[in-house]
């Protein structure tokens, strides 16, 4: 079975991610993307917290604030491999045509 801070780290890992994945799949706007995906996992991760516990710990705005700075670098990296792949194709989108 996990300890308490091994299921935590697990919840908001896995939050994070899933945030991240989704913000930068809808959005085009990479940085928006990272802020909302981080924000949106933290809040999920104290309401986890919230269900798990029965209550909100005492260093919950610490931990939200700290989470946030977290899933916000996180998200940044998860975001890379949609902004390059973006930029590849506007710029292969936007090049002339050449005809044969």
């Amino acid at each position: 079975m996990l300890s308490d801070a091994t299921l935590g780290l697990v919840v908001k890992l896995g939050l994070t991610v899933a945030a991240s994945l989704f913000c930068h799949w809808r959005s085009k706007a990479y940085l928006p993307a990272s802020i909302i995906s981080a924000v949106t996992a933290n809040v999920l991760f104290q309401v986890f917290d919230y269900l798990h516990e029965g209550h909100f710990n005492k260093f919950a705005l610490v931990g939200f604030t700290f989470g946030t700075l977290y899933s916000f670098i996180v998200a940044l990296l998860i975001g890379l491999p949609f902004l390059i792949y973006r930029k590849r194709r506007t710029k292969r989108s936007s090049s002339p045509v050449e005809n044969g």
